[in-house]
């Protein structure tokens, strides 16, 4: 007895193969029939769908089973399937524990992997790796995604781009939210649209070692994503749209914090004005190690929202109000026109965002002088009148104020705006500690 042309057919528990149910594979006959059977074939004990080198033609969608792998021979040509009917190539309602790998998709106006019905349904610990999507696809990946690894994919290089073209979209719902997902190693071009990534809900979501390229659509939409890790991804010639990353209150879920972004690297085209836009007040994002050239760049709306920049290496950015952490010394002198002779006077202060805390310690000498007191030196300008409590060395209060638009700030007697003069300090050690915004 001879084996058939599927060489794992004889095989207890090796994959099936489409060729075995009928499928050509030679891009001209509809093979449809043939994979829903090679798929329904598992239903009950799971496995694995082989499809040999081909061009496998479907007319209406496969529904795909949970526990079923999907396996092809690699490349983007090697074993393509593509639709030429507008419509979902592998769709499901609800799917669990599947792989999907070494296979290439395509077809104008398809969406690849569609999960039906509502968002409270979930698409579950699915693995989608060293897969390629053309860009003549309306959609990916499309479906409510819970522990998901998308590893080593190619999204949108091969074919010619369609009039929509997104590459994976994640919508959760208040019962059943999008949860720990990792994206990792693909590439991502030709976006058109809306996104080329979205996620709308959930927690724990990794964005890692992408290369975003060529998209003319938002690379990264984030709406209401709780610990967001977008690090170590490639940002370059995208279009379009005004923004690399966007971030913004989901409908159920209002907040997202944290979001790092750290250690990407941004080449942007000249209409990207804006590395981040952040829509949403209640986010907390911590944007470090992260390198290019942004001149002219900007974070827009919330800049103050981001907690940390530290160790980026950037040209040109540009942001009004951006959190810059920052740590040094200032040394305060005498600006009474007195030239007062002043001991110490040397403090440390720290810069979190335009908000300056210091603490200081300075000593009058001894003097009759009755000019006004007032003190110069502050590490930064303050944008109001602002005042400090300090206590001298005797442990009596004294008040002091910044000047608006100054570095310069004067002691006034305890609750009233009664000013201090020099001689009112003689012999004084004034400790003096409070924050202020620049």
């Amino acid at each position: 007895m001879s084996l058939t042309k599927a060489s794992y057919s004889m095989v207890t528990g090796a994959p099936v193969n489409v060729m075995d149910f009928g499928a050509k594979g030679d891009g001209t006959n509809d093979d449809t029939v043939a994979i829903q059977a090679a798929v329904t074939s598992l239903a009950s004990v799971g496995g694995t769908v082989w499809f040999p080198i081909g061009n496998y033609k479907i007319t209406a969608p496969i529904n795909w089973l949970p526990r079923v792998n999907l396996l092809g021979a690699g490349g983007h040509v090697a074993s393509r399937i593509f639709g030429t009917h507008s419509g979902n190539l592998f769709q499901y309602t609800n799917i669990d524990f599947c792989i999907v790998e070494k296979l290439a998709f395509d077809g104008v106006g398809c969406t690849a992997f569609k999960q039906t019905g509502a968002a409270a349904n979930y698409t579950q610990n699915i693995t989608w790796r060293d897969c390629h999507f053309y860009s003549a696809m309306t959609e990916c990946i499309y479906g409510n995604l819970i522990f998901a690894k998308i590893y080593d994919n190619t999204f949108g290089y091969y074919g010619t781009v369609g009039a929509a073209h997104r590459h994976i979209v994640s919508l959760g719902s208040s019962t059943n939210a999008t949860n720990l997902n990792i994206i990792q190693a693909n590439r991502f071009y030709n976006a058109v649209g809306n996104e080329s990534v979205l996620f709308n809900s959930g927690t724990s979501l990794e964005i890692l070692s992408n290369n975003f390229e060529s998209n003319k659509a938002l690379p990264i939409r984030l709406s209401g994503v709780f610990n967001v890790k977008v690090n170590d991804n490639f940002f370059e010639a995208n279009t379009v749209t005004a923004n690399e990353i966007e971030i913004n209150a989901g409908s159920f879920i209002i907040d997202s914090t944290p979001t790092e972004i750290s250690k990407n690297t941004f080449v942007p085209s000249a209409s990207i004005t804006n590395v981040i836009q952040i829509n949403n007040s209640l986010t907390k994002v911590y944007f470090d190690l992260n390198t290019g050239d942004l001149t002219g760049k900007t974070i827009s709306n919330n800049p103050s929202k981001v907690f940390s920049q530290i160790g980026n290496s950037f040209t040109g950015l540009v942001v009004p109000g951006f959190l810059t952490q920052e740590t040094g010394t200032f040394t305060l002198t005498d600006a009474s026109g007195a030239a007062l002779t002043l001991t110490g006077g040397t403090g440390t202060y720290t810069r979190n965002g335009n908000q300056i805390t210091f603490v200081v310690s300075v000593a009058y000498p001894t003097t009759a002088n009755a000019s006004n007191a007032k003190l110069a030196g502050l590490p930064y300008a303050s944008t109001a009148i602002t005042p400090f409590q300090s206590i001298d060395n005797s442990g009596a209060a004294i008040t002091f104020a910044s000047d608006a638009l100054a570095t310069t700030l004067a002691p006034y007697a305890v609750g009233l705006l009664t000013p201090k003069t020099n001689a009112n300090l003689s012999g004084k050690q004034i400790y003096l500690s409070g924050s202020y915004l620049i």
